[in-house]
């Protein structure tokens, strides 16, 4: 009779293997393929750190958790992933914010990464690094309909988890429509604003401010647009030596480019620049203050000579100048140069600024009397005349040297924006 028990349970146990194991093997295999990840510990210089790359694969979790026990100094982990298995990502996440470590995606963090990533109680990435979204979707890409509740509960799974972890409901709805082999990349700048992410790093440990980050993602941006811009330099100097006119104009900028205002980001653009200008002129030395206006000279009667007598008198009279394009952006392109040499002058001086002479005051408001007003006279409204007049007080300015010029070339900038 026991015989008999065995018997049956065992053909019961055959019965079951036959009718599964056609389903599950293929899945295992499947899973299988996802185990290549390493987890390692290393010294980046500043202290020890956890590093994890590769596949979020079968054992993942345990592994994850085996090696911080193993590494109880260690308060950082770095993560480098294309993503895996989703289950895995969610178990291991519970590891992460069980250790209270902080985890940083650097590099590529994408799909089951992006979970594994929310775990952490404290939550941080590379300033450039977009994270990677898709739909939850079964390795099987031929799954019957038989296995599709296991997907959709996975995938409902994940889905509550990070929009409980501050991942915007718009983003996961959009997410939805991209498949396994897609990725709707979300700028790690954007899930700070939204409070997924706690902050950005500079592709080390060193945290960076949103603002900052906003405009590396700029200067890179008007790099690749054209290499010989000088807008990028300009943003990088001001970045390196003047961070208060980063923060004042990295979200009017940023947020003009996120719309595709380009319009609007141009004017900022131009803006901007002015107030390089305006703290340049009083710092530079005198060589680069008359130099500027020897160059501004320049395009005044370039302006004068094409007869676009309103641009000239625009430009004479103080910055914003209007981006522009086609055959005028070589003009623009030339100006915003000058403004760059004026401000690298200016930072080579620490910004410090120049006091006026006694005397410049004087000087300039007789050269504007005796040169500007004569020359414009009854018809001082007159763009033509006005740009006449400009051209003619920059002429007697360059005349002499420029340690004369420039005194009164700061006090006219400052009279003049």
């Amino acid at each position: 009779m026991a015989s008999l028990v065995v018997l049956m349970l065992a053909a019961g146990v055959a019965l079951v293997q036959a009718v599964t194991m056609p389903v599950l093997y293929p899945t295992l295999l499947l899973r299988e393929g996802f185990r290549d990840y390493r987890i390692e510990v290393v010294d980046d210089g500043d202290g020890r750190q956890l590093q994890v790359a590769g596949l979020i694969g079968p054992g993942f979790s345990q592994s994850l958790s085996q090696a911080l026990a193993a590494s109880p100094g260690v308060h950082t982990v770095v993560l480098s992933s294309p993503g895996g298995l989703v289950d895995e990502a969610l178990l291991g996440a519970g590891v992460l914010h069980g250790a209270g470590v902080t985890a940083i995606a650097r590099r590529e963090c994408d799909s089951a990464c992006v979970i594994l990533l929310l775990g952490a109680q404290r939550r941080l990435a590379d300033w450039d690094l977009a994270l990677g979204l898709h739909a939850v979707s079964d390795l099987r890409r031929d799954v019957a309909d038989a296995g599709q509740p296991a997907v959709e509960n996975m995938a409902e799974r994940a889905w509550n988890f990070m929009r409980a972890q501050g991942i915007p409901q718009a983003v996961l709805d959009e997410a939805e429509g991209y498949q396994a082999n897609e990725l709707l990349p979300v700028p790690a700048i954007d899930l700070v604003e939204a409070g997924a992410l706690h902050g950005l790093t500079d592709g080390g440990r060193r945290e960076v401010p949103v603002e900052e980050g906003k405009w590396r993602f700029l200067e890179g941006l008007y790099a690749w647009r054209d290499p010989d811009d000088p807008v990028a330099a300009l943003m990088a100097l001001v970045r390196d030596s003047r961070p208060g006119l980063m923060q004042r104009w990295a979200e009017p900028i940023h947020s003009a480019w996120a719309a595709q205002a380009m319009g609007q980001a141009g004017e900022f653009i131009g803006r901007f620049a002015g107030d390089v200008f305006t703290d340049a002129l009083r710092s530079a030395d005198d060589h680069a203050v008359t130099a500027y206006y020897r160059s501004t000279l320049d395009t005044l009667q370039q302006l004068g000579s094409d007869g676009r007598w309103q641009d000239c008198q625009a430009l004479a009279e103080g910055w914003p100048w209007p981006e522009r394009g086609g055959s005028e952006a070589g003009q623009v392109r030339g100006q915003l140069a000058a403004v760059l040499a004026l401000a690298e002058s200016a930072a080579e001086q620490q910004w410090q600024v120049r006091p006026l002479p006694e005397g410049a005051e004087r000087d300039g408001q007789a050269l504007l009397a005796g040169t500007l007003h004569q020359v414009a006279g009854r018809h001082a409204n007159d763009p033509r005349r006005r740009c006449e007049g400009h051209v003619a007080v920059y002429r007697a300015l360059m005349a002499v040297s420029p340690h004369e010029a420039a005194p009164v070339l700061r006090w006219l900038g400052g009279a003049e924006n």
